[in-house]
């Protein structure tokens, strides 16, 4: 079969003129698509006359990955376990599988195929904690040619953007048999996400400043980028005290949201929603931090104590006036008069007096008169 006939959305097209090629295509895609089988046409015209041991095409038209193996030994592909792709999201455990194709192995001998990954930008083993990323599988040949897989599972949640490639070697009896460590090979190399996110913190109104009240609500909008899409994530967020850059406690507890979404896109724009008693926390400044998980293993964190999006401040509310009395006049001895009452009374007594001695003046001088 192998050089004959390629296929490619169930049907055999004769390749006669292509009999050097030992190929076959994997077609997972879900209709035909005659400008798909033209593309690889051409592609394997075009290498034809070269010695290329592997050839791996992702057609952009494909719902799933359609691969172009040369079949000699060393022809691999490297791919996440759960989405099947070389993109792998960096997660803190994650499984590569790496699929190596053989032929011309005994039946029934025993092989054992060692992988190692290696840091393309280095050239070097790829290192987590410290220690290489190694596995090995120990298989049976049925036939001649075939396939088996060598699986590598490790923390992955600090390679974003990197590029890993697989190396593998073929052992029989304990001898090297067979290698393939080609690090420009892009069939052996998985090329990490690099999710991001970027987050503003408000009251629902939009307001920064927020009036502490007994019922208090923080809408916390996360934009995320470079998710995987079709794929369910969680974000938790914490709310952080910024002069401590510890968590806040409402009545003893840490203040807490949750969201659950399915990621239509690889960009996707979510809310958190913290519902807390804010009446104690007049003056605080309060900072979001947010964890992204799926399955229940981190993707990222977004845990800035010092950035202005991710922080709201409850305002000083004032203290109500109290009215003031007005000043009291100041104490002396005796009795103080009123004013206009004391002064008009003794004015009255002062000219009652002066009536008076003005008619016993007038008597007087009268009966001096007569007598005289």
């Amino acid at each position: 079969m192998f050089g004959k006939k390629y296929f490619s959305f169930g049907n055999e097209i004769e390749i006669e003129r292509f009999l050097n090629f030992k190929a076959i295509i994997f077609d997972f895609s879900d209709e035909k698509n005659e400008e798909s089988i033209g593309q690889i046409c051409a592609l394997l015209r075009s290498i034809q006359n070269r010695q290329i041991p592997f050839v791996f095409i992702l057609l952009k038209e494909s719902t799933k990955i359609e691969r172009l193996i040369y079949l000699e030994f060393g022809a691999t592909l490297v791919f996440d376990q759960e989405t099947e792709t070389q993109t792998p999201s960096p997660e803190e455990e994650i499984t590569l599988v790496d699929t190596v194709y053989y032929e011309n192995l005994t039946p029934g001998r025993e092989y054992t195929v060692k992988g190692i990954l290696m840091d393309k930008a280095t050239n070097k083993p790829l290192l987590i904690d410290g220690k290489k990323v190694e596995a090995e599988t120990t298989f049976t040949a049925e036939k001649s040619t075939g396939e088996v897989e060598v699986l590598f599972t490790f923390k992955a949640k600090d390679l974003a953007g990197k590029e890993v490639v697989a190396f593998e070697n073929l052992y029989a009896d304990g001898r090297e048999v067979a290698t393939h460590s080609d690090i420009n090979d892009p069939s052996q190399t998985v090329k990490f996400l690099t999710p991001k996110m970027k987050s503003s913190a408000t009251d629902q109104a939009g307001n920064k400043e927020i009036t502490p009240e007994k019922q208090n609500k923080i809408v916390d909008t996360v934009d995320c980028s470079d998710l995987i899409p079709g794929k369910e994530y969680t974000m938790d967020g914490t709310l952080m005290d910024k002069s401590t850059g510890k968590p806040i406690l409402v009545n003893g507890e840490e203040v807490h949201g949750k969201t659950t979404f399915i990621s239509t896109n690889s960009t996707e724009v979510v809310e958190v929603l913290f519902d807390l008693d804010a009446s104690e926390l007049a003056g605080k400044e309060v900072v979001v931090y947010e964890i992204l998980s799926r399955n229940g293993k981190q993707v990222i964190t977004h845990e800035d104590i010092d950035d202005l999006d991710q922080t709201v401040k409850f305002v000083d509310v004032p203290a109500p006036e109290i009215p003031q009395k007005p000043d009291q006049p100041e104490k002396r001895s005796g009795i103080l008069p009123k004013t206009g009452y004391i002064y008009s009374v003794g004015g009255t007594i002062l000219g009652a007096i002066l009536l008076v001695l003005s008619v016993l003046f007038y008597l007087r001088k009268k009966r001096q008169n007569s007598t005289y």
